[in-house]
């Protein structure tokens, strides 16, 4: 049975969809390329090669992990030989490059020995370290570690999968719908049975007919997952965490908080997928669904990518040529990509060929408060804009900077043209910053107090031994005795004591 959503988000846009650029074909594999290459700097604190220099590895090894709760890993997607590289763009907006490794393909595809599958018979942190070991993220946004959140002592009551898919061109899930809704249910009924939910929400928008099909064709082979499928209207950013909440139940999640407070657990489907695929067929995260698309690319589709494939090499694939403007993601939260040679993530949903294009002079802001209207955050944008543009990011933050989901819509309506997310993204930045350097200064300010009491102890120890030795001397003074004498005789009387000991 097909729900309809009755609740709307706040604010929103109708931007041009594009998605019938990509969605008219099925999804296509994509031949293995030479080299595939593997960003060290992800996670919270970089990932570690667990592999030596020049070593052969087999498809599925792991070949790279970091350390810590949030700790992510890399796997080889297919076989050939690792080496390690210093100087590898990370694929994000800036490209600065860093540590990386490149693994040369054989094409043999070998495979190692898969992890025996597990079963509900198995507890539950049996379940979540594997999914840990198979690297598992969040595909559909910003690749949060899929078992620190599955992990999160939160009493949830709903799963809600996330197949809005809301951003213009983009249509990696709605492809995946298609073809293994069978698959996205399989994954789903894991999530279920870890976090303990009562039950099962699919939000999808309704300009994806052919998937809500499919879907509620699998529903009706999963009678035990129950999962109730709600159609919601087409409009952006209706896929973002807590704009979904907002349409499917009525609910807002309060500002700095996530989900889980009010007992939702959301997933991107092709993360449904991996944990499935890492679960019951012992396969870790080597593979994704990348849309190539936009007026730039000759061969639009959908096509099933190994991580590590550099972003040069499907460009072409798309018929791009060297002065196509590529965009990692979709118009309104992508990125121009600085470095071709980056490669694919696990974020990386889609690959944007745009012509060239002019960017639009930018305007004095003329105080319209339409970004105020379609902001889905409830926000002041123009506040903010202003607060940052004084290099005043604290107040900022207290005005809600924080909760800025940087979906872009205030800057598509903006007439003056003003790159408004770059902004927040910016101020964001001079927040962390300051985080951090404000942690440096409590621990340098720690151990200098831990030093200072130390010392102060030493001194205080010293200065209380000198006290007993000039009280003891004024005792013998005052006793009419030499201290001098009182001092030798003391001496002789530990020599004579060690002798008897020795004896």
């Amino acid at each position: 049975m097909i729900h309809h959503a009755t609740h709307s988000l706040t604010g929103g846009i109708h931007p041009d969809e594009h998605k019938d650029l990509s969605c008219q074909v099925p999804i296509r594999p994509t031949a293995l390329s030479d080299t595939l290459v593997f960003s060290l700097q992800t996670g919270r604190h970089g990932l570690e090669p667990v592999v030596a220099d020049g070593a052969q590895v087999l498809a599925g090894d792991c070949i790279a992990r970091g350390t810590g709760t949030f700790a992510q890993a890399w796997h080889a997607p297919t076989s050939g030989t690792l080496d390690y590289i210093d100087d590898l763009p990370a694929t994000d907006a800036y490209g600065q490059c860093g540590p990386g490794l490149r693994l040369t393909v054989d094409g043999l595809d070998r495979w190692c020995e898969p992890q025996p599958p597990l079963s509900r018979e198995h507890d539950r942190s049996a379940l979540i370290a594997r999914i840990e070991w198979a690297g598992i993220a969040g595909m559909g946004g910003a690749g949060f570690p899929t078992h620190v959140k599955l992990a999160a002592d939160k009493a949830v009551r709903t799963l809600i999968i996330n197949m809005a898919e809301c951003e213009p061109y983009i249509s990696c899930d709605d492809a995946l719908a298609r073809a293994c809704a069978d698959d996205i249910l399989a994954g789903a009924s894991w999530v279920k049975h870890l976090i303990g939910a009562s039950r099962v929400l699919i939000g999808i928008e309704d300009n994806k007919p052919e998937a809500i099909a499919a879907l509620e064709v699998a529903i009706g082979d999963w009678p035990e997952l129950a999962a109730e499928l709600w159609v919601c209207p087409t409009v952006y950013p209706s896929g973002g965490e807590k704009q979904l909440i907002e349409i499917l139940t009525g609910e807002q999640v309060p500002a700095g908080q996530l989900p889980q407070a009010l007992g939702y657990h959301m997933h991107n489907p092709a993360t449904l997928v991996a944990i499935r695929d890492a679960i019951e067929y012992g396969r870790p995260l080597t593979h994704r669904l990348v849309t190539l698309t936009g007026e730039g690319a000759s061969d639009a589709g959908n096509r099933r990518v190994a991580l590590g494939t550099p972003l040069i090499d499907l460009a072409r694939l798309a018929g791009a040529d060297e002065h196509a403007n590529v965009i990692m993601g979709g118009p309104m939260m992508g990125f121009q990509v600085p470095r071709l040679d980056a490669g694919v993530i696990k974020t990386s949903n889609c690959l944007l060929i745009a012509p060239p294009a002019e960017v639009p002079a930018q305007q004095p802001c003329i105080r319209c408060g339409d970004c105020a209207t379609v902001c889905p955050a409830s926000l002041q944008p123009q506040t903010l804009f202003w607060q940052i543009q004084a290099d005043d990011a604290p107040r900022a933050q207290a005005e809600g900077l924080m909760d800025c989901i940087e979906c872009g819509a205030c800057a598509y309506v903006c007439p003056s043209q003003i790159p408004l997310v770059s902004y927040y993204r910016h101020g964001k930045d001079q927040l962390r910053q300051r985080a951090l350097d404000q942690v440096k200064s409590d621990r340098a300010r720690d151990r200098f107090e831990t030093r200072q009491a130390r010392l102060d102890a030493e001194a205080a120890a010293k200065a209380a031994k000198r006290a007993a030795r000039a009280q003891a001397l004024e005792a013998a003074k005052a006793g009419g005795d030499d201290p001098r004498k009182a001092q030798v005789q003391a001496a002789v009387e530990r020599a004579r004591a060690k002798k008897k000991d020795a004896s």
